[in-house]
């Protein structure tokens, strides 16, 4: 297995913030700080911008909730009319350390005062709007196809039309469908039918259907301790182990991080509790999949992190992956 440190060659150097917001507008129009094709030229790097970005196994979404402080009113009037999608990207300036973290269409955009001198426009924003909320599938799969190729046709056959992204090297060539299927429905409810048959997590992310595996084994994991971006100590829970690092973009959902198990902090045991025995140890090997993640970005302040919520290789599968086989297709 390869360690990565900090998910970069050399060592990460976790100095100068670097980011850009990118609004679309319903009519094409970009606002952004450095290529504005209009008049309205929104430049982040003067204002103040908060937010959260959250990811996570469990769902099929990401979700994106930012505040931008004291736009001009003419900016903020055409973002509240007309605006559409939002690209963030966050991380510093070496390029290793820097990418995109979310893109996605604002649902819904609102006005506020964070106090007497200062105003904010607050925008929430999904991931794959369009396909979660009205995506549609129609599809007919012969029987004997296994759930690689049943994959393929289902994105393909998808409005709006899907990739296939990442999927674990041999996943789904083994199964085989005993019977043909007419499938005609939500595209979020045909992946959730694969994902039951299959125990594995599909999630859209970009227009890509991306297909995680709570059981395969890391092939390489992130060096993580206070060097390569780790802040504070890491801290187990009922879940595996929870942790903060400094903004790393390459740290995704299914990413493995390594931790020294001596700087974690135990959780304990309570033997009065009902749920005490389901507690997941400690990894043997330090060894930890990233199944939630949420950026805490302040461009005016101290927030730049990430928070992740980790999960053992060595443990049980957690509580919605098991038995799924006996459902779905």
């Amino acid at each position: 297995m390869t360690l990565l440190t900090g998910g970069i060659k050399s060592d990460p150097k976790f100095w100068g913030r670097k980011w850009r917001i990118v609004i679309t507008l319903t009519d094409g129009t970009v606002l952004d700080d450095k290529s504005s094709t209009t008049s309205y030229g929104l430049d982040v790097s003067n204002l103040r911008v908060t937010g959260t970005i959250t990811d996570k196994v469990l769902t099929s979404y990401n979700r994106a909730d930012i505040t931008i402080y004291n736009l001009n009113r003419t900016t903020e009037k055409l973002i509240l009319s007309q605006g559409k999608k939002i690209v963030i990207e966050l991380g510093y300036q070496d390029p290793d350390l820097y990418g995109a973290v979310f893109s996605g269409t604002i649902y819904q955009a609102k006005r506020g005062k964070a106090n007497v001198t200062d105003y904010t426009l607050t925008l929430h924003a999904l991931g794959d709007y369009d396909v979660l909320t009205q995506g549609i599938i129609s599809a007919t799969i012969k029987r004997g196809t296994n759930y690689r190729d049943l994959l393929e046709q289902v994105a393909k056959s998808s409005d709006p039309i899907l990739e296939v992204g990442e999927v674990p090297e041999d996943w789904g060539k083994d199964k085989n469908l005993s019977r043909g299927l007419s499938i005609v429905g939500k595209t979020k409810d045909v992946l959730k039918g694969i994902s039951d048959s299959t125990n594995t997590m599909l999630r859209i992310d970009g227009g890509k259907i991306n297909v995680i595996s709570l059981t395969d084994k890391p092939t390489e994991a992130f060096e993580l301790n206070y060097r390569t971006g780790l802040v504070g100590q890491p801290a187990q829970n009922k879940d595996g182990v929870a942790f903060q690092c400094l903004i790393n973009p390459k740290i995704k959902l299914n990413s493995w991080v390594h931790i020294n198990n001596a700087i974690i902090n135990e959780s304990d045991i309570d033997f009065g509790n009902a749920n005490a025995q389901t507690q997941i140890p400690l990894d043997v090997d330090g060894l930890y999949r990233v199944i939630e993640r949420q950026f805490q970005f302040d461009t005016r302040g101290n927030d730049w992190y990430i928070n992740c919520q980790t999960y053992t290789q060595t443990g049980a599968l957690p509580a919605f992956l098991i038995d799924g086989a006996t459902k779905g297709f």
